[in-house]
């Protein structure tokens, strides 16, 4: 499978209107498999407000990430394109994951209302070369 150009155009938009720390953690046009909902009822480009794809891991997970531009959080828009991407994963025999720094609410609050739960602690530890 494959992204088309279009949904990489427009995760990479949403990208630019994401503050930086959101856009590494979301790594979302990383990922494989990509949503992005676009705002096209004025005239002119549609603006993408919120994004989320995974990428397969081990053949058998969905490493889930999220992105909302800042103008459109708060709204539910977040955890609606997260369960389209939970949704794609499952039908494709994939077990839905999403990993969150534990001080990132809002990311927190996205995956739980996309149905994650917290399952556990994940600690990375990045030794130098």
């Amino acid at each position: 499978m494959s992204v088309s150009s279009t949904a990489r155009f427009y995760a990479e938009a949403l990208e630019r209107l994401c503050p930086p720390d959101d856009v590494v953690e979301a790594k979302l046009s990383r990922h494989d498999i990509l949503f992005v909902l676009v705002d096209d009822r004025g005239p002119g480009t549609p603006v993408p407000v919120a994004g989320a794809g995974y990428t397969i891991r081990e053949g058998i997970l969905a490493d889930v990430g999220t992105l909302t531009a800042p103008d459109h959080r708060m709204r539910g828009l977040g955890s609606y394109v997260t369960s389209i991407a939970v949704e794609d994963a499952m039908a494709a025999g994939l077990i839905p994951q999403s990993r969150i720094q534990s001080n990132n609410l809002g990311a927190t609050r996205t995956a739980a209302g996309a149905g994650f739960i917290p399952a556990g602690l994940c600690t990375s530890v990045s030794l130098p070369a």
